[in-house]
């Protein structure tokens, strides 16, 4: 449930939102993924952005805290996310105005590496939780130096089933917090370039 405000001159825009999340699904721990959110989530948002209507550059930065409720199924708080996100893309002009291409940014600096000499780049298609990230990219490196004929995209995938079978979100006692069986954890990764390379 959003709840939006912004204020436009030229163009500069200045806007605020207050999403709210909440509970959904439901739990079972005998289950391979529970999908569901147990908690709420309260979450304030500030974005500013500036669109140029004459060269169609953007630059959008926003930022906000997500305030989690405690997990009422399994007893569990995940904690205050403070984030800070941006987008640089650039726009066609298309029928008059400015249409939007902001994956030209991304592609733009992928160009870049791979002009460099870069053969392939591990990339992201939505922010991704840190614990979970750095678990999964330990593991495909870890992969890849045990065994040298294993293609990149090969030690992904091994990397991704891991980490969706593996024990998950560990507490201090040595019990699962949460699995990280949900796509959120293992999906957004991709290898573009020379993904059946070594």
């Amino acid at each position: 449930m959003p709840i939006m405000a912004a204020w436009t001159n030229g163009d500069f825009t200045v806007g605020g939102m207050f999403n709210v999340w909440a509970p959904s699904g439901d739990y079972d721990a005998n289950q391979l993924a529970n999908p569901g959110l147990g908690y709420w989530t309260f979450e304030p948002m500030l974005a500013f952005r500036w669109l140029s209507t004459k060269i169609g550059t953007e630059f959008t930065v926003f930022s906000g805290v997500d305030f989690n409720t405690v997990n009422t199924t399994s007893d569990y708080t995940s904690g205050d996310i403070f984030h800070v996100d941006a987008t640089l893309a650039q726009h066609l002009p298309l029928f008059g105005g400015v249409a939007g291409a902001g994956a030209e940014a991304a592609s733009g600096l992928g160009s870049a590496f791979f002009y460099a000499g870069t053969r392939a780049l591990l990339v992201t298609n939505w922010s991704v939780h840190s614990a979970s990230a750095r678990e999964l990219i330990t593991d495909l490196f870890r992969r890849q130096r045990a065994d040298p004929a294993l293609t990149r995209g090969e030690a992904l995938r091994q990397a991704m089933m891991a980490l969706l079978d593996g024990p998950g979100a560990v507490d201090g006692s040595g019990r699962t917090a949460y699995s990280y069986a949900h796509p959120l954890f293992w999906a957004p990764y991709s290898v573009i370039g020379d993904g059946g390379g070594t």
